[in-house]
């Protein structure tokens, strides 16, 4: 595996030494990641009468939240791992994110963002999501090339030898990758032909979970209630989701009944605010 990409050897600025700086592979991978999602989601936030602005400070505070709920659940998840050394905490180059721990973070941020600017809500998913994937599509080769989230031992062809680990391994790092861009792919071909506002991100939900379920039957995880992994059964919750709110946004029926209490509060859709450029 190859977690550092190269090292820039120290050099003198001004009368200060600075390096060497270590460039590592998985932080430039997920950073890529990011970078050609938010890019994306820009130009696409145009066409739909967005400001691109909006995406941009909903990626920034997505990044940041998503980071630190990734890394809290790991950490809460692993503590054995850590309450030795709580100053390894912040060493997140050497892995250590849950993903569905930064997305619900992420989401819940993105969520009151859009509710204070009164931007609607699944207008502005349906061009955020397929970044999302194409972005975790891109971050996963940075596993690979870090050595960590690897799979099962198998004896098939095409199975990685990983630094320090016994026997040839699935590489599920690759198998999230490949996955990932087929929903991107697929996230795209709706995105062109969608008939309702929420089309995207409710496939979103389903498709990218389901592929997330798929690959996490290889991967070298604790295994829980029913032999599912806890992303799996977070997995289900979403494909649930998914397709709950597929069906009430395509017979044009807000997410929630109207008989519930939050209807108001969640499910009635903000006015569009506009564009003042």
């Amino acid at each position: 595996m190859y977690p550092k990409l190269f090292t820039i050897p120290q050099f003198q600025f001004f009368k200060y030494k600075i390096g060497p700086i270590v460039i590592y592979s998985w932080g430039t991978l997920v950073a890529l990641g990011f970078l050609i999602g938010i890019l994306l989601a820009m130009r696409w936030a145009k066409r739909e009468d967005i400001d691109p602005d909006h995406v941009l400070n909903v990626s920034v505070w997505s990044i940041i939240s998503g980071i630190l709920g990734a890394r809290i659940v790991y950490v809460i998840k692993y503590w054995n791992a850590y309450k030795g050394n709580p100053i390894s905490i912040l060493q997140l180059w050497d892995g250590g994110l849950i993903f569905f721990g930064g997305f619900f973070a992420a989401t819940i941020v993105v969520l009151i963002y859009l509710w204070r600017h009164k931007i609607p809500y699944w207008k502005f998913l349906d061009v955020i999501t397929p970044s999302i994937a194409i972005g975790s599509s891109i971050g996963r080769i940075g596993c690979f090339l870090n050595g960590c989230c690897y799979g099962y031992e198998t004896p098939l062809l095409w199975g990685v030898k990983f630094p320090n680990i016994y026997g040839y391994r699935h590489a599920t790092e690759l198998y999230y990758t490949i996955a990932f861009l087929i929903v991107f792919v697929y996230l795209l071909r709706v995105k062109n032909r969608k008939t309702f506002d929420g089309e995207v991100a409710t496939n979103f939900f389903v498709y990218y979970s389901l592929a997330f379920f798929i690959v996490e039957i290889f991967r070298d995880n604790p295994r829980n209630f029913l032999y599912l992994t806890g992303s799996q059964t977070v997995s289900l919750l979403l494909i649930a989701f998914g397709i709950y709110a597929y069906r009430r946004r395509k017979s044009g029926l807000p997410l929630l009944p109207q008989s519930c209490p939050l209807y108001r509060k969640i499910s009635a859709e903000p006015k569009v605010k506009k564009n003042k450029r």
